[in-house]
């Protein structure tokens, strides 16, 4: 294995974990919003695929071991990212045939995104709990955000409690306070009106080589949230898993299936 690094658009230094083998496929892990590709979810495919494909796991700036900061985190610009990590990887292994991408949350948006470019090819597409539908899962955040500790609020009835002058007011404020950092309020401008299951239109990708992994008890990204997903795509679907699917027992049920459809 080899510590990577290479430059974002902002000279800010992304870092990343290379690891060659014998092989012509290659595959970019891709973490979802405020995390990192050293997660169990990851590490579970990156061991299992040691030897077997070429792999490359990164993280977006101010993310894991990459400099910069969290604040000015969009899709767009993690899309830029990811364009230079897929560079950055084929420069590495310039023998690769192909390149496959396993991503997580809003990597789902970043990939569709990074697709709509015909010079951006990938082979084969797996994406757990994909948050395509930015311009209602916006809205459904803030009100269990407004609601919390007052109300339960799920899928079902968040629209009815949606309190529309608050939540325009909430997106117009200019930096908010999540989990582990400040976000700038151009995340949620660009993303306001956007779903991006519209975007399937446009991919550069043989829908059937993609697999959509979701959970019917998945509180962040609801499984109904994305209601039109194309009937090509392939998907595995789990009872009761959460939105983090590294649960011995939800990964017994999705891992073999999902590496045989990545590699054969």
């Amino acid at each position: 294995m080899q510590l990577v690094e290479f430059k974002n658009h902002k000279k800010n230094i992304l870092r990343g974990i290379f690891s060659p083998a014998k092989s012509s496929q290659g595959v970019i892990f891709v973490h979802g919003l405020e995390r990192n590709t050293s997660e169990y979810k990851f590490r579970n495919y990156w061991q299992a695929l040691a030897g077997k494909a070429t792999l490359f796991r990164f993280d977006f700036s101010g993310c894991g071991m990459s400099d910069g900061q969290f604040t000015d985190f969009t899709v767009e610009k993690s899309t830029e990212e990811l364009a230079l990590a897929v560079k950055k990887f084929k420069r590495l292994a310039p023998n690769l045939k192909n390149i496959s991408l396993v991503g997580h949350s809003i990597a789902g948006a970043i990939t569709l995104n990074y697709l709509q470019d015909p010079k951006h090819n990938l082979d084969k597409v797996i994406l757990f709990g994909p948050a395509f539908n930015q311009t209602e899962l916006l809205k459904y955040y803030f009100v269990r955000s407004v609601f919390k500790g007052k109300k339960n609020i799920d899928w079902s009835n968040y629209q009815r409690n949606f309190p529309a002058p608050a939540f325009a007011q909430y997106i117009a404020t200019k930096k908010h306070l999540r989990k582990a950092h400040y976000v700038f309020n151009k995340f949620f401008q660009e993303n306001v009106d956007l779903d991006y299951q519209d975007f399937f239109a446009g991919c550069q990708l043989d829908l059937k080589n993609l697999l959509i992994i979701q959970s019917k008890k998945d509180v962040k990204v609801p499984i109904q949230s994305n209601d039109k997903l194309p009937r090509e795509i392939k998907q595995i679907v789990l009872k009761d898993a959460d939105h983090d699917f590294e649960r011995p027992d939800w990964v017994q049920q999705y891992l073999a299936k999902s590496i045989d459809f990545l590699i054969k």
